[in-house]
């Protein structure tokens, strides 16, 4: 069944709020040094499994698979210091978006943000189905 326009819009939404915790986080306005490295990472591929959800029509598995994915890629150019070989400014927008190092910790990282996404999103919608076929009286 096709996600209706409504639905889109929540999780464009959605994307939208952990874009500005991850941009708070990266200007060092919220949180420390765990925030920002292992938090962050988790919150990442949630704001791309709700920019995917919000865009394409893929199922909450998919766009899991697909977030936890694109975070892997993002972390291999790390380890190939791609940042560096594209001569990005140190502390640009662009440099900090691709970070600059890569570890295994990112990615369990975002292997629990793809997890927390993919539960997140399949038990609202179970508790949003259930609200309807049961309306409180």
């Amino acid at each position: 069944m096709p996600m209706s326009p409504r639905a889109r819009m929540l999780y464009l939404l959605l994307a939208l709020a952990v874009l500005l915790i991850e941009v708070a986080i990266g200007a060092g306005r919220l949180g420390g040094p765990w925030v920002r490295g292992s938090l962050g990472d988790v919150l990442v591929v949630i704001l791309v499994y709700c920019g995917l959800r919000g865009v394409l029509a893929l199922s909450p598995r998919w766009a899991a698979l697909l977030a936890v994915a694109i975070g892997c890629v993002i972390e291999g150019l790390q380890a190939i210091h791609l940042a560096d070989r594209l001569g990005l400014r140190p502390g640009s927008a662009a440099s900090i978006a691709l970070g600059n190092t890569a570890t295994l910790h990112d990615l369990a990282m975002y292997l629990v943000g793809g997890g927390v996404a993919y539960i997140g999103d399949v038990l609202s919608c179970r508790v949003a189905a259930a609200s309807w076929r049961h309306p409180q009286q």
